[in-house]
């Protein structure tokens, strides 16, 4: 276990780390490593998820739902891989991924993190089975040998509460904050934090706030803390809960507020005007 860091951040330098990161050209790209098969598993992981309901459940019932697919013929995949519907556990694979990561001009992976152990589907409460914790060393070995950095998306599960992400930040941190590959803006790591509004807002407060019960604010544990911005109203977890900034994630324009290219230049603006950071 790697020993953890002992640098603690003054609210002064964690302003400057925010604005340094606000300015960054800096490209990140998001990288999910819960995929497998059989030959390396022993078992299919995503490749076979089921479909999932519409997240709008006024929406949801113009689209059809619960079909599960059967790899390797059929994937839960708009498209077919070139290589096949791997495993994310194949530190070849994930080699070339690193690379190929690297001549796009990406910088940063954000890796899509959850320790929770594998017991079944229902686990999450979604479909996905198993933590992707046991792909982390891979990955990070893989982005060192490209070149590049990796920072940890905390990925939702069933009965997450801000005690449990303040133990997963202080695991992350022990095992791989000494990892050459481990992404740092200004000594101060970075999370994603995603569907960090489907807890209420005053739930973040103890853990984000400097005099919150669990704060991370001023340990060694503290960071850059992203939230999820789906929809107008959602900046109130930056401005009243302590999240540094926040960050739009999904790529379909449209899909929710935080995706319509429209809403990006007013939330920068909204981001420089109370000293938090936005990640289209």
């Amino acid at each position: 276990m790697a020993q953890l860091l002992l640098f603690t951040a003054s609210y002064d330098h964690r302003d400057q780390a925010m604005r340094n990161l606000s300015r960054s050209r800096q490209v990140h790209i998001f990288y999910y490593p819960w995929f497998g098969n059989e030959a390396v598993d022993g078992k299919w992981n995503e490749w076979d998820h089921p479909m999932l309901p519409h997240w709008d459940e006024n929406e949801r019932s113009k689209f059809s739902f619960g079909r599960v697919y059967s790899p390797p013929a059929e994937l839960a995949s708009v498209y077919y891989p070139a290589r096949g519907p791997y495993s994310s556990m194949n530190l070849s694979i994930v080699r070339e991924h690193m690379h190929e990561i690297r001549e796009a001009g990406i910088d940063v992976v954000v890796f899509s993190w959850w320790k929770l152990p594998a017991s079944g589907a229902s686990e999450r409460g979604w479909g996905v089975k198993d933590s992707t914790d046991a792909a982390a060393p891979l990955v990070l070995e893989a982005a060192a040998e490209a070149g590049i950095k990796v920072c940890f998306h905390l990925e939702p599960y069933k009965g997450r509460r801000v005690g449990d992400v303040r133990e997963d930040v202080q695991y992350i941190l022990s095992e791989y904050g000494q990892h050459r590959a481990f992404f740092y803006a200004d000594k101060l790591p970075l999370f994603y934090v995603y569907d960090s509004y489907q807890l209420p807002l005053d739930d973040w407060k103890p853990l984000l706030l400097p005099d919150g019960s669990l704060s991370l604010r001023g340990s060694t544990l503290d960071g850059l803390f992203l939230g999820l911005y789906v929809r107008r109203g959602h900046e109130k977890f930056a401005t009243e809960a302590g999240f540094d900034g926040l960050y739009s994630y999904f790529a379909s324009s449209g899909f929710s507020d935080g995706s319509r290219p429209s809403e990006w230049r007013r939330l920068a603006a909204w981001g420089r005007s109370v000293g938090k950071i936005f990640c289209p």
